[in-house]
């Protein structure tokens, strides 16, 4: 799935300067839509407990879930992750099951995809990841 999650085409320039992490979403899932593919989105408003942000079945009936970020710059801070973000992306890596973090950086208007796992594995001791080139 993830190479399908690759070069998803993206309209920045019409992302609103106060909206740009749900103006990512939507992008996302419409194009996934477009695909065909079933997208479940996951409002967190009004609830303590965050759940990861989608849940995605293909059109041969894969399933996979997403978390969704926006970083300033070229670096993600883990600390943009919910508790009980971590606690379900942790669950996913341990038990083998497809969840993907997509990062969308406002400095280069671009995102990277991946798991979980890449992101812990190679954060500093600040909880940076460095995922985008100057």
């Amino acid at each position: 799935m993830r190479q399908e999650l690759i070069n998803i085409p993206l309209k920045p320039d019409k992302y609103k300067k106060w909206h740009i992490e749900k103006d990512f979403q939507w992008d996302i899932f419409r194009y996934l839509r477009w695909l065909w593919w079933h997208c479940f989105h996951v409002p967190d408003i009004g609830y303590s407990t965050k759940l990861l942000d989608g849940i995605v079945v293909t059109a041969n009936g894969n399933i996979f879930l997403m978390e969704l970020k926006k970083t300033d710059w070229y670096s993600f801070n883990m600390s943009q992750f919910e508790p009980s973000q971590i606690f379900f992306l942790e669950y996913c890596m341990n038990v083998g099951a497809e969840a993907y973090v997509l990062v969308y950086s406002q400095k280069t208007q671009t995102y990277w995809v991946g798991d979980y796992r890449y992101l812990k594995e190679n954060q500093n001791e600040v909880g940076g990841v460095k995922l985008f080139i100057k």
